[in-house]
């Protein structure tokens, strides 16, 4: 029984260590490609001003964002309901 055990943990103490060592690269690659999230809601009235606000979002603060560095910036909005004059922007960054 003695024997079993030994060929069993001399077997797997390699492989532990390789896959230790491949958690230790891939994290460090993972922390590399981590991207941080800003979720921006603008509650609206409804009337005029919601197109004004399309179009300053769509013209002057998505073009500015890009210039920064801020690459694709989701921009949402609800249809129906409730909230259905408020828009969502979900904005990615590199660091904090």
């Amino acid at each position: 029984m003695k024997r079993r055990q030994f060929i069993a943990s001399s077997i797997a103490t390699p492989l532990l260590a390789g896959s230790a060592f491949r958690g230790r690269i891939k994290a460090e690659d993972e922390k590399a490609r981590r991207e941080y999230y800003e979720l921006r809601m603008y509650h609206l009235r409804r009337g005029p001003k919601q197109k004004l606000f399309d179009d300053f979002f769509r013209e002057v603060s998505l073009p500015e964002m890009n210039r920064n560095g801020i690459g694709a910036v989701g921009v949402f909005s609800v249809m129906v309901g409730p909230d259905s004059s408020t828009m969502y922007l979900l904005i990615p960054h590199k660091s904090i």
